[in-house]
């Protein structure tokens, strides 16, 4: 947001100048939510290619598109952490960002004190493989696993796999 104005957008700025000066930058394409905001102050679409042409429409709404669910009462963030700066003010900014909701219980779980990961070969065939799924739970003497990589599977032998599994901590 520009100083004066009550219209928020997505700019991604650099450094520059010995990290003196923000320079606005290219990024490659992004993922952005959009939303229709409301209430703003009145603005015009004019004709003409520098905007002094006559007035074609007065608005008091406009499209947002950002990385936070709403400008002004955020409650979701499609960033992977939370910014270094904002050029709006957030009384409150949210913690469900894509890192909180998605990397943090798998980051938790294997670095938990409780972690274990066992290594072990087991014979699989065609039908295990097709069927294969990570987010099913493996009951294995009394301890619930999560499985965790399957290396070196060959349908054409008649051999063991080497499968690892994670101790499950938290079901959640």
């Amino acid at each position: 947001m520009h100083t004066g104005q009550d219209k928020y957008h997505s700019e991604i700025y650099k450094l520059s100048n010995n990290n003196t000066n923000e320079d606005p930058m290219d990024s490659v394409i992004r993922i952005l939510i959009a939303k229709k905001i409301t209430g703003v102050s009145s603005w015009h679409i004019k004709s003409g290619s520098n905007g002094t042409g006559s007035n074609l429409a007065t608005l008091t709404t406009y499209g947002y598109a950002g990385h936070l669910d709403d400008p002004t009462n955020p409650t979701i963030d499609i960033n992977f952490g939370v910014p270094k700066e904002l050029q709006f003010p957030a009384t409150t900014y949210p913690t469900d960002n894509l890192f909180n909701t998605y990397h943090l219980p798998y980051i938790l779980e294997i670095t938990d004190i409780e972690s274990k990961l066992l290594s072990c070969k087991m014979y699989l065939n065609t039908l295990d493989i097709y069927n294969l799924d990570f987010s099913k739970y493996i009951w294995i003497n009394g301890v619930l696993f999560r499985l965790n990589k399957v290396d070196g599977y060959n349908p054409m032998a008649y051999q063991t796999t080497q499968v690892n599994l994670l101790k499950v901590i938290n079901t959640n």
